[in-house]
């Protein structure tokens, strides 16, 4: 059955301490899913992100972003549909203020 869900929701933190990308959704064992992601900048200043799909045994690396400093304006919202994951991908994502919350939602596939 197919099940819509909240895979997760994270507020990165902002200076100093954005140093690293951090996990929004792992994807579990024997999991598939249709993804959605939201970005929500909650500030009244621009603020940069970034967001990462990286395959299942793998780490973030260049190829693997599907935004990079991308530019949020104040109180904006971003979203990005049709991400397909499998089990043991994850979604990784970081802003470069900290005023920004993320959210995947989408369908978990049996």
């Amino acid at each position: 059955m197919n099940t819509p869900k909240i895979f997760g929701q994270l507020k990165p933190p902002g200076p100093p301490n954005n140093v690293n990308m951090l996990p929004l959704y792992f994807v579990g064992n024997n999991t598939r899913a249709q993804v959605t992601i939201f970005v929500c900048n909650q500030g009244a200043t621009p603020e940069f992100f970034r967001i990462a799909l990286v395959r299942a045994g793998d780490t973030v690396k260049d190829y693997t972003y599907i935004a990079y400093d991308s530019i949020l304006a104040p109180n904006g919202v971003f979203s990005v549909s049709g991400i397909g994951v499998d089990a043991g991908d994850a979604i990784y994502v970081k802003s470069s203020l900290g005023q920004s919350s993320f959210t995947a939602t989408g369908i978990l596939l049996s």
